[in-house]
């Protein structure tokens, strides 16, 4: 048996009757297999909660869930359709950077700062805010981009009660795209969501 904490980044489908979730913690990214009526219906709105699981070793490559206590867990209910978005679009950047970057200790404290922060902050400065700093991780010279350092776009902490504009959208889509579509494979149509 395997403890683990962290937060919960996807929830999916797999085969008839389970779930694979993905577990983001400070150290490494782990799968795990959920089984069994109840559980499964637990899990389908546990995406992004933070809590400490207990897993195994089954005879596949994949971690088997004994069982679980969420910390702090993230009620759907009572966000709105964007915050919902914005969930999804962090799920799947967080995901696909992962692939191949192993900065999981950066990753994780930006994770964990951006779902603290979801219901108070505009989700489209959480968003911009989330990829930009994403960008630095994985090594991209945003910080010294013109267009990020100029006042309307200056990406800080205090930028996250700002107004954001569309061009600021439709600018780090342009980068996400340069960057990483070819060597990440990134696929982010779901960002055009945020800038239309």
């Amino acid at each position: 048996m395997d403890q683990f904490r962290g937060y919960i980044i996807s929830i999916n489908a797999y085969k008839d009757s389970s779930l694979m979730v993905n577990l983001l913690t400070q150290e490494t990214l782990i799968s795990f297999e959920v089984k069994g009526k109840n559980k499964i219906q637990e899990y389908r709105n546990r995406l992004f909660s933070y809590g400490d699981f207990l897993l195994y070793k089954g005879p596949t490559k994949y971690y088997k869930l004994k069982e679980d206590k969420i910390i702090s867990p993230l009620y759907y209910e009572n966000l709105p359709i964007d915050k919902l978005l914005t969930l999804d679009l962090i799920s799947e950047i967080t995901l696909k950077v992962l692939q191949y970057e192993r900065s999981i200790y950066e990753i994780y404290d930006l994770l964990s700062f951006t779902i603290d922060n979801l219901k108070e902050i505009d989700y489209k400065n959480l968003i911009l805010y989330y990829i930009f700093n994403m960008l630095k991780i994985i090594g991209a010279n945003v910080e010294n981009d013109d267009k990020f350092i100029d006042a309307d776009y200056k990406i800080d902490k205090s930028f996250l009660l700002s107004t954001i504009l569309k061009e600021s959208f439709a600018y780090l889509l342009q980068i996400f795209n340069r960057i990483l579509f070819e060597t990440g494979e990134i696929s982010l149509k779901s960002i055009e969501n945020f800038i239309n």
